[in-house]
């Protein structure tokens, strides 16, 4: 029996980018099994909503202390979401989920949307298929993959969704 072990790796020192990793290991033999037990749908959308809530404010406050703060970039923000997901339980990843992704226009800066949302909106089960560096830009590509075999890849440049393609979402 194999069990999904998250490790979770935040790296913004000198702008790094930050990310999940999900990781299998094999688990260790138990006399007893371990249950695991999700959040309603009620209770996983109030913890989403709670989040906007709370990113609004920590936006707000941010920015009155430096002008380029963004609270998608904090590890605290990754950490509400990687906290939601690991309560929600596993579902496909569907076609509407693919289609809300937005690869440009999501905010003000007329850019796509940030890493942390789209895992959000996808899961954390996801695995990185490449990563370059060309100067200030980095980009990385994550593939989202349902049991069926299809899937969600997405382009990220600096931590923003600029392109995004799929195989048989339903």
């Amino acid at each position: 029996m194999r069990v999904m072990h998250l490790t979770v790796v935040f790296m913004l020192v000198a702008g790094s980018l930050s990310y999940v990793a999900a990781q299998t290991k094999p688990a260790k033999p138990s006399a007893k099994r371990a249950t695991q037990t999700y959040d309603t749908q009620e209770r996983t959308e109030k913890k989403i909503c709670d989040l906007a809530v709370w990113s609004l404010e920590a936006q707000v406050a941010g920015r009155e202390r430096d002008s380029s703060y963004l609270v998608y970039e904090t590890n605290e923000y990754m950490e509400k979401v990687v906290a939601i997901l690991q309560k929600r339980r596993p579902q496909p990843i569907g076609y509407e989920d693919y289609q809300s992704l937005e690869t440009s226009g999501s905010d003000i800066t007329d850019k796509g949307e940030w890493f942390a949302n789209v895992v959000l909106n996808l899961g954390l089960k996801f695995r990185e298929v490449s990563r370059t560096s060309s100067g200030p830009i980095e980009t990385i590509i994550y593939e989202w993959k349902n049991a069926n075999g299809s899937h969600v890849v997405g382009t990220f440049q600096n931590r923003r969704l600029v392109g995004k393609a799929q195989t048989g979402l339903k």
